[in-house]
């Protein structure tokens, strides 16, 4: 029997991950994650069947004991299936260990479940498209869906907080660095870091001009620093 067409044995306290399974998730097909929580296997085990003359006539609809809404039991489904997977394809491991800290990261920062709508979002895409590197985030599906949260959750105001602003698709100008802090939450910032105000080495919270200043001054700031920023 080879590799993709066996159960996969993770451990005590999980029953065998089933095969039709094991070969979704090495051959890089969409699947629920709750789908290898222990609980959810062991209730599939214990499912009532109907048979006639030794064969299978009707099942019932598979149960659902846990779903995942925490990111403690994201991560440990995520685990289980990052195992299967690498195990078959060793290469695998640091894009699906990159992705994992980009979740974890993104669970903190953000408020509510926009983590779990970027994951289910993002690895719909990589089946369709064949994506095997899960190591760069989708910029699109990740402003889109803690774009969403944001919205959600913060109450209404005329000023913007610093996450909404640094989601904003209308400037290449990081915000949340020129508030003091960047808060990109993985690797490199993808946006500019000058100044909002005068467009100088610096963020806005310790910018040096003032409104009064000449424009032939901040134009000279300005020309300066979009050059920089081209260069990167």
């Amino acid at each position: 029997m080879s590799l993709l067409h066996r159960p996969f044995v993770v451990g005590p306290g999980y029953s065998p991950i089933p095969e039709k399974l094991v070969m979704k998730i090495r051959t890089d097909r969409f699947i629920d994650l709750a789908n290898v929580l222990a609980e959810n296997l062991k209730a599939q085990e214990t499912e009532p069947q109907t048979y006639l003359d030794g064969k299978l006539l009707v099942t019932s609809s598979k149960k659902r004991i846990q779903e995942i809404t925490d990111i403690v039991t994201w991560v440990e489904a995520f685990t289980v299936y990052s195992w299967i997977l690498c195990s078959a394809h060793p290469s695998r491991w640091q894009d699906m260990t990159q992705y994992k800290l980009l979740i974890l990261k993104t669970s903190s920062q953000f408020p509510g479940k926009a983590w779990l709508h970027y994951d289910i979002a993002f690895r719909k895409d990589a089946a369709a498209s064949g994506l095997v590197d899960w190591s760069r985030m989708n910029l699109d599906l990740y402003n889109f869906h803690t774009r969403a949260t944001l919205l959600q959750t913060s109450p209404s105001s005329d000023v913007p907080s610093s996450s909404s602003r640094m989601l904003a698709s209308s400037s290449n100008i990081c915000r949340s660095w020129n508030d003091g802090t960047c808060r990109w939450p993985f690797g490199q910032c993808h946006y500019c870091h000058y100044c909002e105000k005068c467009e100088g080495e610096h963020p806005h919270v310790s910018c040096p001009f003032q409104a009064s200043q000449s424009d032939s001054q901040h134009s000279l700031s300005a020309t300066l620093s979009r050059s920089q920023c081209q260069q990167h």
